[in-house]
């Protein structure tokens, strides 16, 4: 997929690329945060609920662990999804970009 959306945005403007790639960073940060830790706290567990045969116990631990990703990663999306702009200002201009480069906020 990688490979289709920076063939698709090399026939973008100039720095599409970078915006894509730059994009996809700060999209994958929460998912590394919350998804990992996740994944590593309940793996251990329902492997060994796998090995012992116990799928109640397994599709339990699977569900809260789906719930828990769902809840905890609601609150950090809205932030990101309200900051959107200021998010951006900060990781990416630092002060170095004009204004006239970055797209407004749509209004709907």
């Amino acid at each position: 997929m990688v490979f289709v959306n920076t063939l698709l945005a090399s026939f973008l403007p100039a720095g599409s690329i970078s915006f894509l790639y730059y994009a996809d960073r700060v999209m994958e940060f929460p998912l590394g945060i919350f998804g990992i830790a996740l994944a590593s706290a309940a793996l251990p567990a329902m492997s060994r609920q796998a090995a012992a045969g116990d799928t109640r116990a397994l599709a339990g631990t699977l569900n809260f662990a789906l719930r828990l990703a769902v809840t905890s990663a609601s609150r950090p999306r809205s932030a990101s999804f309200v900051l959107r702009a200021p998010i951006t200002r900060v990781l990416f201009e630092r002060g170095r970009s004009p204004p006239p480069t970055r797209s407004p906020p749509r209004k709907r």
